[in-house]
């Protein structure tokens, strides 16, 4: 940092005007660095050799406060100090005024950009408010051609428009597309499954009905057989013979019993471990004899 030799203001080292005075730094810098002519002095003379403070700006109009002294003498005394001619005051004067009206200048020239940004914008808002409504056409005339930007820009743009909602009709457009596809595919997937759940309840409805079928068959066979049969007149068992009947563990077992001809059955002898009184049932529909939790026993009839 370095003071301003005309207003004392501090100022950076590269500047070259004063931001405060509006002075040419540079200039006055360079011409108060000339080499100064030394002369011999001794003695009590030496305390002349140190230069005096910087100068302070006394006056608006002045850039030196000056000693009222004669010019003749203020000569000889700087030229026996070794000192050179201070600058030309005008000039230094003209230097900072050129500053100020540069500085004017920009700032003018920035505030008249402004003013033509603001007007784009606002004509650029209104031909978008107005870019929907039917523009009237203009009477002929000489100044035609200072219009044909303005449309040109409009015709831009309302392509550009068009464009973009072409671009967002495709989009819904294929939107919609796939989202019909994919209802199309759930719904056939639906029905498919529909289908398979109707036919496998079809095959086991068939499954069963063909079971009922063989039941029927084999009932019927089995009546056909026992109407064949003559029935017997004599019983095959006595006690010296009797019907040995065994059931295994828990499980039932029947034997086959003619009630009809061997009356109702009696148990003769025991041979498992435990009683089969309450092990032993009848069962006259089907002719058979029921044994249960590992009753084993010999079976006559009854009246024999």
């Amino acid at each position: 940092m370095k003071n301003c030799p005309f207003c004392n203001n501090l100022i950076q080292d590269t500047a070259k005007f004063c931001p405060k005075c509006g002075a040419n730094v540079q200039s006055a810098n360079l011409e108060l660095k000339a080499p100064a002519e030394s002369s011999p002095i001794s003695g009590t003379d030496s305390a002349r050799s140190i230069p005096p403070p910087p100068p302070s700006r006394s006056a608006p109009g002045s850039i030196y406060s000056q000693p009222a002294t004669s010019g003749s003498n203020q000569k000889q005394k700087n030229d026996s100090i070794g000192y050179q001619s201070r600058p030309d005051h005008s000039k230094l004067k003209n230097d900072g005024g050129v500053g100020k009206a540069l500085l004017k200048l920009i700032t003018i020239s920035f505030g008249i950009i402004f003013v033509f940004v603001i007007i784009a914008v606002l004509s650029d808002s209104d031909n978008t408010n107005n870019g929907n409504q039917p523009q009237a056409e203009a009477p002929a005339s000489s100044d035609s051609n200072s219009d044909k930007p303005n449309s040109e820009s409009d015709s831009y743009y309302n392509a550009t428009q068009e464009k973009y909602m072409a671009i967002q009709a495709e989009e819904s457009r294929r939107a919609a597309e796939e989202e019909s596809r994919r209802a199309a595919e759930e719904e056939s997937r639906r029905l498919a499954e529909l289908e398979l759940a109707k036919a496998k309840e079809a095959a086991a409805e068939a499954e069963r009905a063909l079971i009922e079928e063989r039941r029927k068959a084999a009932d019927e066979l089995t009546a056909q057989e026992l109407s064949r049969t003559p029935a017997s007149t004599t019983c095959p068992y006595d006690k010296a013979n009797p019907l040995l009947c065994e059931s295994r563990g828990r499980k039932q077992v029947t034997c086959d019993w003619d009630y009809a001809a061997c009356g109702e059955p009696s148990i003769q002898k025991t041979l498992s471990k435990t009683s089969c009184s309450t092990k032993a049932k009848t069962d006259r529909q089907n002719n058979q004899i029921i044994l249960s939790d590992g009753c084993r026993a010999q079976i006559v009839p009854q009246d024999k």
